[in-house]
């Protein structure tokens, strides 16, 4: 079901491309910090020109459901594949949101809030006031935060906005924001941003798991690696049993993710507006980076003190699948498929309906 000719194909050009274009400007950028800004284009526009990303994240047209979530798996393999990294751009899920916002606005970087502490709204003249609290994902190039509950917009230089960036988030900042009587947009957006009649934004959450998985498969591969040279007490590493017992727990595990999110893509494309397929996507996708991110922590106790370095790739990719967590906002997404299963007493009220 999964395997082909092209896939095979496409799998093995995407990794030849993470391999000698992204993974050396990953540990160039690790130097001083940051990608320039020409040659985060120069990187994109060739994937463009490939048609490695279709039509850009949450796409369900240009590319199969199975191709499109192995671009993201394999372009994970780099710190340059993240979202907001330089090859995704991190301001392209809003894209999924149809509202009345300019197109000025999205390029100067519109994000997503998450996390609300507490909102409130008060009715004025051209607009609304808010105050409130709240975590965002987004680096300083985000000038727009979009609180999609109250459906209103708001640009981070105006009076009484207040950002605190978490230090050492990595490329997926993740910021306390506080609104103390702040003028905002009102936005007629005709799209609930977290509303999962919304496929595209169901298949960017899978996109964005598979990357998860991708980025996994690559730490377990060097940690394998790391095993055999590694020595301690006269041993290597890899020959100790508590240690082959975790990569080959990781390794299961991470597969078990991987395949899952695969049958629900291919499942979702077939009939994108099922709600039953999309409440499963969202659970695949969110199962999927809650297993990366127990493998990133048993993988980066295996290196030791150098996991934990700053410098070193595994420890930043870490911290942006924190990121990743806060956007799939995996813990409403367990209670949202709870209380759809309560409801409906099965989740499946027809399983003929997904074959």
């Amino acid at each position: 079901m999964f395997r082909s000719r092209e896939d095979s194909l496409l799998r093995k050009m995407l990794r030849n491309f993470v391999e000698t274009e992204m993974i050396p400007v990953e540990k160039k950028r690790m130097a001083n910090g940051k990608v320039p800004q020409e040659i985060s284009t120069t990187l994109r526009s060739k994937l463009f020109a490939e048609g490695y990303l279709g039509n850009g994240i949450g796409d369900l047209e240009s590319l199969s459901a199975y191709s499109s979530l192995t671009v993201y798996e394999e372009l994970h393999r780099s710190l340059l594949g993240f979202l907001g990294a330089g090859v995704v751009d991190g301001a392209e899920p809003m894209n999924l949101v149809s509202s009345d916002w300019s197109s000025d606005t999205l390029k100067e970087g519109v994000y997503p809030v998450t996390n609300v502490t507490w909102c409130e709204t008060i009715p004025v003249e051209n607009g609304v006031v808010v105050s409130g609290s709240f975590s965002a994902i987004g680096d300083e190039n985000c000038q727009w935060y979009w609180i999609d509950s109250k459906q209103v917009l708001i640009n981070r230089s105006s009076p009484g906005v207040r950002v605190l960036t978490r230090e050492g988030i990595g490329i997926l900042d993740v910021s306390e924001v506080h609104l103390d009587k702040v003028h905002g947009q009102k936005i007629n957006s005709n799209k609930d941003l977290n509303n999962e009649k919304n496929p595209q934004l169901v298949f960017m959450y899978l996109q964005l798991a598979a990357g998860a998985v991708g980025s996994s498969l690559r730490a377990i591969e060097e940690a394998v690696e790391f095993t055999k040279t590694r020595v301690t007490f006269g041993k290597p590493l890899s020959d100790r049993q508590a240690i082959q017992w975790k990569l080959a727990d990781a390794s299961v595990t991470v597969q078990g993710a991987r395949l899952s999110l695969f049958e629900s893509a291919v499942s979702l494309e077939q009939d994108p507006s099922n709600e039953n397929l999309q409440a499963i996507a969202k659970l695949s996708a969110a199962d999927a980076v809650q297993v990366a991110i127990s493998i990133f922590d048993d993988i980066i106790q295996i290196f030791g003190g150098k996991g934990y370095s700053q410098y070193f790739w595994i420890e930043e990719a870490f911290r942006n699948l924190l990121g990743y967590q806060a956007i799939l906002n995996s813990s409403e997404v367990y209670k949202a498929v709870g209380e759809r299963i309560k409801h409906q007493k099965k989740l499946f009220s027809n399983l003929a309906e997904i074959k």
